[in-house]
């Protein structure tokens, strides 16, 4: 069996301090990647713009763009890519270096898998484990089940339309979820912390929180 064609894709958003640990996680997979695509969002801050425009790897291509916020960025990085699958990656966190090989393996025994998502490891102001279950869509309906970050087909991502650049106040992961499963794909957990989340004082995470309702009767409409 020929080996599999992964691209990665980390949208950045003035996190020029981080998103070079982000892209070394990405070049030390232990299954090769075939391409990083870095989308600068906009960023303000000039020390993230001047080492984007600056970065030289192997295998890394950076773009611009105005801000459109982590839907329009991932899309726009996931467009571009010519690989089967793809690794979604924010700018400051990272994968254990096993994380492709093992999501890939999960994908070539069963072709009705449209993501597979990992453990998540917590650092920076919170540590920790956690667990998550996956599940059906109706598992996805009361709470999201999956980190963000993870391995999709892109396949997948171009029956489901995407993700839904409306959704510019967070919780676009869970209904990007959402309608990979309403199509009968399913999302797989690899049942091991191979995903490590920095957690910071305030972030995409805890701002889209203030916006639950908001985001809530948004997904169910």
């Amino acid at each position: 069996m020929s080996a599999a064609k992964i691209s990665g894709v980390i949208p950045c958003f003035n996190q020029g301090e981080f998103v070079l640990d982000a892209i070394e996680s990405l070049l030390a997979q232990t299954h090769s990647i075939s391409e990083i695509i870095i989308v600068n969002d906009g960023s303000t801050d000039q020390a993230t713009n001047d080492l984007l425009r600056n970065l030289k790897r192997d295998r890394v291509r950076v773009f611009e763009k105005e801000n459109g916020h982590l839907s329009s960025a991932r899309n726009f990085g996931i467009y571009k890519v010519e690989s089967e699958y793809v690794i979604l990656l924010d700018a400051d966190d990272t994968f254990a270096n096993t994380f492709a090989e093992k999501a890939v393996r999960m994908f070539r025994n069963d072709v009705k898998i449209g993501a597979v998502t990992p453990y998540f490891k917590k650092f920076g102001s919170d540590q920790g484990i956690v667990k998550t279950r996956g599940g059906e869509l109706k598992d996805f309906l009361t709470a999201n089940r999956s980190c963000g970050n993870g391995m999709i087909k892109k396949s997948v991502w171009d029956k489901v339309g995407g993700y839904d650049e409306k959704m510019k106040k967070g919780f676009e992961d869970w209904e990007f979820w959402i309608r990979i499963l309403s199509h009968g794909y399913s999302i797989e957990i690899l049942e091991e912390p191979l995903f490590n989340y920095r957690v910071k004082t305030i972030s995409m995470a805890t701002e889209s929180y203030s916006h639950f309702d908001e985001n809530m009767r948004y997904i169910v409409t």
